[in-house]
């Protein structure tokens, strides 16, 4: 398994809330690690700007199996997601926390990659302090 993580030195020091890229990272380990192939983790950080609002964009990627179609499905409808194993809720609680932290100011977007493995976007507005 490898993992990088690359952010422009602008965004060093940019506070962002705890555990939020951490729950993307641990759901690919949980759900992608494998004896057969290597799995590549990578988070891209990068300040943009649309109209007058700076913000965040925070790219999770893996190069694993991917979102299930139902899984991601209840992603978008903004369910838990409860499978055979029981009740998963760390992207449920990460939108929570988003709404509760910026309202509609944030958003978070789930689908797979191409040729494979599973895309998390997360879109923060832009804030020196958090």
């Amino acid at each position: 398994m490898t993992c990088t993580i690359e952010y422009p030195e602008t965004l060093k020091h940019l506070k962002i809330p705890p555990l939020l890229i951490q729950t993307f990272l641990e759901n690919s380990i949980k759900h992608s690690v494998t004896l057969e192939e290597p799995l590549h983790l990578s988070v891209t950080l990068e300040s943009r700007e649309t109209g007058l609002s700076p913000y965040i964009e925070i790219i999770i990627r893996d190069t694993g199996r991917g979102f299930p179609e139902k899984v991601l499905t209840e992603i978008r409808l903004g369910n838990r997601i409860i499978d055979e194993k029981g009740e998963h809720i760390g992207i449920w609680n990460v939108k929570k926390r988003l709404m509760i932290l910026y309202g509609q100011e944030a958003s978070l977007s789930c689908y797979n990659g191409f040729p494979n493995g599973a895309v998390v976007e997360i879109r923060l507005p832009y804030q020196e302090e958090m």
